[in-house]
C-alpha cells in the first residue's frame, strides 16, 4: 500500500516556461513511498542501491539463549549460572546503542572469593566505550546480605564486568546468589 508525504508548504506560483528547471507543481507534488509496516521505521541502508532506505521494525527486546560460557567469575573464584537460573538475559539493539537487562536466580559463586563476576555482551558485540550502572545483588547462606553492584564494561571489551559496588570481594553462596541489573552501552 502506497503512502503519501506532502509539503507542509504549498507553493502558490504557476510552472515557468523552462520545464529544465524545478517547478512549483513539483514542489507542491507529494512524495510516494510504499512498504513497511505500521510502526517500522524507514532508515538508511546503503546496501539498496535502488533508493538507499530500508523499513526496519521498532527496537525490541531479544532474548538470549542460555550458554554456561556466557557467565566467567575472576582469580581462583567461580560463578555457576544454569539454565534455570536465568530469569532473563535480554538485550534491544538501536544503532551503535545498545541496552542489556539480566536477572539471574540461584546462581553459585564458588571458590575463593574474588572481586569480578563476568557476562558476555550478547550477540558478538563489542563495547566502544566506558560505561557504568548500579544493579543488585543479593547472597543467602551462609551470611546472607544484599548489596549494590557496579555493571561496567571498557572500550573493545566484549564482556560487563560485575564489582561490588562498596568493595571487596564477592561472598561465596551455593546456589543462593541473586543479580540483577541494567545497562546501556555503545557498541
Amino acid at each position: 500500500m502506497a503512502n503519501l508525504v506532502k509539503h507542509r508548504f504549498v507553493s502558490g506560483k504557476t510552472d515557468g516556461p523552462d520545464a529544465t528547471q524545478v517547478q512549483p507543481s513539483a514542489w507542491n507534488d507529494g512524495h510516494v513511498f510504499a512498504g513497511g509496516n505500521a510502526g517500522d521505521l524507514l532508515t538508511r541502508d546503503p546496501t539498496d542501491a535502488t533508493y538507499g532506505a530500508a523499513w526496519q521494525p521498532p527496537p525490541a527486546w531479544i532474548d538470549v539463549p542460555y550458554n554456561a560460557a556466557n557467565f566467567a567469575a575472576s582469580g581462583p573464584m567461580t560463578w555457576t549460572v544454569e539454565a534455570a537460573d536465568q530469569v532473563t538475559f535480554a538485550y534491544v539493539l538501536n544503532g551503535h546503542i545498545m541496552t542489556i537487562a539480566f536477572w539471574l536466580y540461584n546462581t553459585t559463586i564458588a571458590g575463593t572469593a574474588d572481586y569480578s563476576l563476568f557476562v558476555t555482551i550478547p550477540a558478538g558485540k563489542v563495547a566502544t566505550k566506558l560505561m557504568e550502572a548500579v544493579g543488585f545483588f543479593y547472597w543467602g547462606t551462609p551470611a546472607p546480605g544484599q548489596g549494590a553492584i557496579r555493571i561496567a564494561t571498557a572500550a573493545g571489551d566484549g564482556r560487563l564486568q560485575l564489582m561490588m559496588l562498596a568493595g571487596g570481594p564477592f561472598p561465596l553462596a551455593t546456589n543462593l546468589a541473586y543479580l540483577n541489573g541494567q545497562i546501556t552501552i555503545a557498541i
